[in-house]
Protein backbone atom coordinates (compact mmCIF):
# COMPACT_ATOMS: atom_id res chain seq x y z
CA UNK A 1 0.00 0.00 0.00
CA UNK A 2 1.50 3.32 -0.91
CA UNK A 3 2.41 5.71 1.91
CA UNK A 4 -0.60 8.08 2.75
CA UNK A 5 -0.34 10.96 4.34
CA UNK A 6 -2.48 12.31 7.58
CA UNK A 7 -4.27 14.51 5.91
CA UNK A 8 -5.76 11.77 3.83
CA UNK A 9 -7.16 10.15 6.89
CA UNK A 10 -11.08 9.84 6.67
CA UNK A 11 -13.17 11.55 8.90
CA UNK A 12 -16.22 11.44 10.35
CA UNK A 13 -18.15 14.56 10.06
CA UNK A 14 -21.52 14.24 8.69
CA UNK A 15 -21.44 10.77 7.00
CA UNK A 16 -24.17 8.48 8.69
CA UNK A 17 -22.51 5.55 10.61
CA UNK A 18 -23.53 1.73 9.79
CA UNK A 19 -23.12 -0.99 12.18
CA UNK A 20 -24.41 -3.83 10.95
CA UNK A 21 -21.61 -6.96 10.70
CA UNK A 22 -23.44 -9.98 8.28
CA UNK A 23 -22.45 -13.17 8.83
CA UNK A 24 -24.52 -14.21 5.15
CA UNK A 25 -22.24 -16.81 3.16
CA UNK A 26 -25.25 -17.75 0.70
CA UNK A 27 -23.86 -18.67 -2.31
CA UNK A 28 -27.19 -17.35 -4.28
CA UNK A 29 -26.41 -13.67 -3.38
CA UNK A 30 -24.95 -13.17 -6.60
CA UNK A 31 -21.56 -13.20 -5.76
CA UNK A 32 -19.47 -13.33 -8.74
CA UNK A 33 -22.01 -12.26 -11.62
CA UNK A 34 -20.04 -10.21 -14.32
CA UNK A 35 -21.58 -7.55 -16.20
CA UNK A 36 -18.89 -6.36 -18.69
CA UNK A 37 -19.31 -3.55 -21.41
CA UNK A 38 -17.22 -2.23 -24.75
CA UNK A 39 -18.00 0.99 -26.65
CA UNK A 40 -16.54 3.21 -29.13
CA UNK A 41 -18.44 6.98 -28.66
CA UNK A 42 -17.30 9.97 -31.15
CA UNK A 43 -17.00 13.30 -30.05
CA UNK A 44 -17.90 12.58 -26.27
CA UNK A 45 -15.87 13.30 -22.76
CA UNK A 46 -17.35 9.74 -21.18
CA UNK A 47 -18.92 6.62 -22.04
CA UNK A 48 -22.00 5.76 -19.76
CA UNK A 49 -22.59 2.17 -20.04
CA UNK A 50 -25.83 0.16 -18.92
CA UNK A 51 -25.35 -2.19 -15.19
CA UNK A 52 -27.29 -4.89 -14.33
CA UNK A 53 -25.53 -5.50 -10.80
CA UNK A 54 -26.97 -3.85 -7.66
CA UNK A 55 -23.70 -4.34 -5.85
CA UNK A 56 -20.80 -3.61 -8.14
CA UNK A 57 -17.14 -3.98 -7.78
CA UNK A 58 -14.61 -2.87 -10.01
CA UNK A 59 -12.86 -5.37 -11.59
CA UNK A 60 -11.45 -3.83 -14.83
CA UNK A 61 -11.36 -0.73 -16.40
CA UNK A 62 -9.83 0.81 -19.98
CA UNK A 63 -10.05 4.15 -21.44
CA UNK A 64 -8.28 5.52 -24.30
CA UNK A 65 -8.23 8.30 -27.39
CA UNK A 66 -9.51 6.44 -29.92
CA UNK A 67 -7.10 8.97 -32.95
CA UNK A 68 -4.39 9.46 -30.90
CA UNK A 69 -2.57 10.17 -27.57
CA UNK A 70 -3.27 13.10 -25.68
CA UNK A 71 -3.35 15.82 -22.85
CA UNK A 72 -5.34 14.91 -20.19
CA UNK A 73 -7.78 16.75 -18.15
CA UNK A 74 -10.12 14.14 -16.29
CA UNK A 75 -9.55 10.91 -15.95
CA UNK A 76 -12.32 7.69 -14.58
CA UNK A 77 -13.88 4.61 -14.77
CA UNK A 78 -16.64 2.79 -12.86
CA UNK A 79 -19.98 4.00 -10.40
CA UNK A 80 -20.44 7.67 -8.86
CA UNK A 81 -22.53 9.18 -6.37
CA UNK A 82 -25.18 11.72 -7.24
CA UNK A 83 -27.61 14.20 -5.43
CA UNK A 84 -31.26 13.03 -5.52
CA UNK A 85 -34.28 13.40 -2.54
CA UNK A 86 -32.03 14.95 -0.35
CA UNK A 87 -29.54 12.35 0.09
CA UNK A 88 -26.09 11.35 -2.02
CA UNK A 89 -26.24 7.79 -3.04
CA UNK A 90 -24.37 5.32 -5.63
CA UNK A 91 -25.58 6.07 -9.01
CA UNK A 92 -27.82 2.81 -9.76
CA UNK A 93 -28.03 1.03 -13.10
CA UNK A 94 -24.86 2.95 -15.19
CA UNK A 95 -20.83 2.78 -14.86
CA UNK A 96 -18.73 4.89 -17.13
CA UNK A 97 -15.19 5.07 -18.52
CA UNK A 98 -14.36 9.12 -18.25
CA UNK A 99 -11.06 10.74 -20.22
CA UNK A 100 -10.93 14.33 -21.32
CA UNK A 101 -8.38 17.12 -22.83
CA UNK A 102 -9.28 20.33 -23.03
CA UNK A 103 -11.32 19.98 -25.62
CA UNK A 104 -13.66 17.58 -24.61
CA UNK A 105 -14.65 16.08 -28.06
CA UNK A 106 -12.16 13.37 -28.60
CA UNK A 107 -13.77 10.17 -29.54
CA UNK A 108 -13.50 7.56 -26.93
CA UNK A 109 -13.22 3.70 -26.54
CA UNK A 110 -13.68 1.98 -23.17
CA UNK A 111 -14.92 -0.98 -21.10
CA UNK A 112 -15.86 -2.12 -17.75
CA UNK A 113 -16.02 -4.81 -15.94
CA UNK A 114 -18.00 -5.41 -13.06
CA UNK A 115 -18.03 -7.99 -10.48
CA UNK A 116 -21.32 -8.97 -7.75
CA UNK A 117 -20.15 -7.75 -4.75
CA UNK A 118 -21.58 -10.05 -1.32
CA UNK A 119 -24.95 -9.62 0.53
CA UNK A 120 -23.96 -7.07 2.74
CA UNK A 121 -21.95 -4.72 0.98
CA UNK A 122 -22.81 -0.82 1.49
CA UNK A 123 -20.80 1.42 -0.49
CA UNK A 124 -19.71 5.51 0.51
CA UNK A 125 -17.66 8.71 -1.29
CA UNK A 126 -14.74 9.95 -0.32
CA UNK A 127 -13.92 13.52 -2.23
CA UNK A 128 -12.00 16.11 -2.21
CA UNK A 129 -10.13 18.97 -3.71
CA UNK A 130 -6.32 20.19 -2.52
CA UNK A 131 -3.55 17.94 -2.65
CA UNK A 132 -0.76 17.87 0.60
CA UNK A 133 2.76 18.00 0.48
CA UNK A 134 3.05 14.42 -1.37
CA UNK A 135 0.27 15.48 -4.20
CA UNK A 136 -1.80 13.47 -2.85
CA UNK A 137 -5.86 14.60 -2.65
CA UNK A 138 -7.29 15.34 0.67
CA UNK A 139 -9.54 13.11 0.83
CA UNK A 140 -13.05 13.59 3.44
CA UNK A 141 -15.88 11.62 3.84
CA UNK A 142 -18.39 12.75 1.18
CA UNK A 143 -21.46 10.85 1.23
CA UNK A 144 -22.97 7.78 1.50
CA UNK A 145 -22.81 5.35 4.90
CA UNK A 146 -19.63 4.32 6.84
CA UNK A 147 -19.04 1.43 9.61
CA UNK A 148 -19.17 2.62 13.26
CA UNK A 149 -16.00 2.66 14.75
CA UNK A 150 -17.14 -0.49 16.84
CA UNK A 151 -17.41 -3.04 13.74
CA UNK A 152 -15.53 -1.12 11.34
CA UNK A 153 -12.49 -3.95 11.07
CA UNK A 154 -15.10 -6.23 9.84
CA UNK A 155 -14.92 -4.67 6.62
CA UNK A 156 -12.70 -4.68 3.86
CA UNK A 157 -12.76 -1.36 1.05
CA UNK A 158 -12.97 -1.94 -2.41
CA UNK A 159 -13.24 0.11 -5.78
CA UNK A 160 -16.65 0.66 -7.18
CA UNK A 161 -14.98 3.78 -9.32
CA UNK A 162 -12.97 6.85 -9.16
CA UNK A 163 -12.46 10.09 -11.02
CA UNK A 164 -9.55 12.50 -10.99
CA UNK A 165 -9.94 16.22 -12.51
CA UNK A 166 -6.72 18.64 -12.99
CA UNK A 167 -7.23 22.06 -13.65
CA UNK A 168 -6.27 22.26 -17.68
CA UNK A 169 -5.03 19.46 -19.38
CA UNK A 170 -1.53 18.24 -19.41
CA UNK A 171 1.16 15.79 -19.57
CA UNK A 172 0.47 12.54 -17.38
CA UNK A 173 3.76 10.85 -15.08
CA UNK A 174 1.95 8.84 -12.48
CA UNK A 175 -1.72 7.57 -11.62
CA UNK A 176 -3.23 6.63 -8.45
CA UNK A 177 -6.39 5.42 -6.40
CA UNK A 178 -6.04 3.63 -3.53
CA UNK A 179 -8.12 2.28 -0.35
CA UNK A 180 -7.48 1.07 2.48
CA UNK A 181 -8.03 -0.44 6.50
CA UNK A 182 -5.73 0.62 9.80
CA UNK A 183 -6.66 -0.88 13.05
CA UNK A 184 -5.64 2.80 14.71
CA UNK A 185 -7.04 4.65 12.05
CA UNK A 186 -9.85 3.33 10.24
CA UNK A 187 -10.27 3.48 6.47
CA UNK A 188 -8.33 5.69 4.18
CA UNK A 189 -7.92 6.41 1.34
CA UNK A 190 -5.55 8.31 -1.61
CA UNK A 191 -5.75 9.99 -5.30
CA UNK A 192 -3.23 11.65 -7.11
CA UNK A 193 -2.84 12.64 -11.03
CA UNK A 194 -0.09 14.67 -11.95
CA UNK A 195 2.97 15.15 -14.19
CA UNK A 196 6.70 16.14 -13.67
CA UNK A 197 6.28 20.30 -13.98
CA UNK A 198 3.90 20.74 -11.31
CA UNK A 199 0.55 20.31 -12.28
CA UNK A 200 -1.35 17.82 -10.13
CA UNK A 201 -4.77 16.67 -9.66
CA UNK A 202 -7.28 19.69 -8.37
CA UNK A 203 -10.29 17.31 -7.28
CA UNK A 204 -11.40 13.90 -7.12
CA UNK A 205 -13.27 11.08 -5.49
CA UNK A 206 -13.39 7.02 -5.19
CA UNK A 207 -17.16 5.35 -4.71
CA UNK A 208 -15.68 2.65 -1.83
CA UNK A 209 -17.69 -0.63 -1.41
CA UNK A 210 -17.21 -1.98 2.06
CA UNK A 211 -17.34 -5.59 1.64
CA UNK A 212 -17.85 -7.81 4.70
CA UNK A 213 -14.42 -9.52 6.20
CA UNK A 214 -15.55 -12.93 6.20
CA UNK A 215 -16.47 -12.90 2.35
CA UNK A 216 -12.76 -12.12 1.24
CA UNK A 217 -10.81 -15.13 0.84
CA UNK A 218 -7.73 -12.96 1.09
CA UNK A 219 -5.75 -9.66 -0.50
CA UNK A 220 -2.27 -9.89 -2.77
CA UNK A 221 -0.12 -7.17 -4.11
CA UNK A 222 1.15 -7.47 -7.61
CA UNK A 223 4.23 -4.95 -8.60
CA UNK A 224 6.25 -5.10 -11.81
CA UNK A 225 7.49 -3.16 -15.04
CA UNK A 226 6.15 -2.98 -18.59
CA UNK A 227 6.45 -0.86 -22.25
CA UNK A 228 3.13 -0.24 -23.04
CA UNK A 229 1.68 -3.41 -21.55
CA UNK A 230 2.59 -5.61 -19.00
CA UNK A 231 1.63 -8.34 -20.66
CA UNK A 232 -0.53 -11.04 -19.08
CA UNK A 233 0.43 -11.12 -15.17
CA UNK A 234 -0.62 -14.45 -13.55
CA UNK A 235 -1.67 -14.83 -9.65
CA UNK A 236 -3.72 -16.47 -7.60
CA UNK A 237 -7.46 -15.24 -7.51
CA UNK A 238 -10.48 -16.91 -8.59
CA UNK A 239 -12.43 -13.57 -8.31
CA UNK A 240 -10.76 -10.65 -7.61
CA UNK A 241 -11.85 -7.07 -7.31
CA UNK A 242 -9.90 -3.98 -7.60
CA UNK A 243 -8.82 -2.34 -4.16
CA UNK A 244 -5.84 0.11 -5.09
CA UNK A 245 -3.46 0.95 -8.21
CA UNK A 246 -0.21 3.04 -8.92
CA UNK A 247 1.22 3.49 -12.48
CA UNK A 248 3.75 5.76 -13.45
CA UNK A 249 5.99 6.03 -16.53
CA UNK A 250 9.61 5.61 -15.44
CA UNK A 251 11.15 8.08 -18.33
CA UNK A 252 8.87 11.15 -17.20
CA UNK A 253 5.74 12.31 -18.77
CA UNK A 254 3.89 11.80 -21.26
CA UNK A 255 1.06 12.58 -23.44
CA UNK A 256 -1.58 9.61 -22.62
CA UNK A 257 -3.01 7.11 -25.05
CA UNK A 258 -4.47 4.28 -23.21
CA UNK A 259 -4.76 3.26 -19.60
CA UNK A 260 -6.45 -0.05 -18.62
CA UNK A 261 -5.84 -2.42 -15.77
CA UNK A 262 -7.86 -6.00 -17.69
CA UNK A 263 -8.07 -8.99 -14.70
CA UNK A 264 -9.77 -12.28 -15.27
CA UNK A 265 -9.84 -14.96 -12.69
CA UNK A 266 -5.41 -15.59 -12.34
CA UNK A 267 -4.63 -13.10 -14.92
CA UNK A 268 -4.52 -9.36 -15.64
CA UNK A 269 -2.97 -7.06 -17.81
CA UNK A 270 -1.67 -3.28 -17.21
CA UNK A 271 -1.73 -0.79 -20.07
CA UNK A 272 -0.25 2.73 -19.28
CA UNK A 273 0.96 4.32 -22.98
CA UNK A 274 0.96 7.15 -24.88
CA UNK A 275 0.87 6.52 -29.19
CA UNK A 276 4.69 5.00 -28.95
CA UNK A 277 3.77 2.59 -26.65
CA UNK A 278 7.37 1.81 -26.22
CA UNK A 279 8.51 3.79 -22.83
CA UNK A 280 8.47 1.94 -19.50
CA UNK A 281 6.71 2.51 -16.65
CA UNK A 282 6.19 0.36 -12.87
CA UNK A 283 2.73 -0.47 -11.73
CA UNK A 284 1.57 -1.85 -8.11
CA UNK A 285 -2.04 -3.32 -8.09
CA UNK A 286 -4.09 -4.37 -4.52
CA UNK A 287 -6.42 -7.14 -5.20
CA UNK A 288 -9.25 -8.54 -2.57
CA UNK A 289 -9.98 -12.17 -3.78
CA UNK A 290 -13.84 -12.37 -2.94
CA UNK A 291 -15.10 -16.17 -1.35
Amino acid sequence: MPNLSLQQLLTTSGVAQHAMVTTNTDPTDGTGTVDGHEATVPGSAGIFFPSSLSRPGLRSFKIAFNDSDHHVKSIGAGREFEFGNGQWRMVDNRSEAWLTDNSQKRKLTGSITEVMLPSGTFYGELGGAGSDSNHNLNLNRASGTWPAESVRKYYVPVMAGFHLDLDSDHHVSNIFAGLGYHEAIGFYGGLSLGDQSGHYAQSGHVCVAFVPHCRVRGTQTIRGEGRGSSGPIAFLAGDPVLQSFSVGFKNGDHHLKEFAIRMSPNTCEVVFKDDNGDDPFSYTLEIVDLI
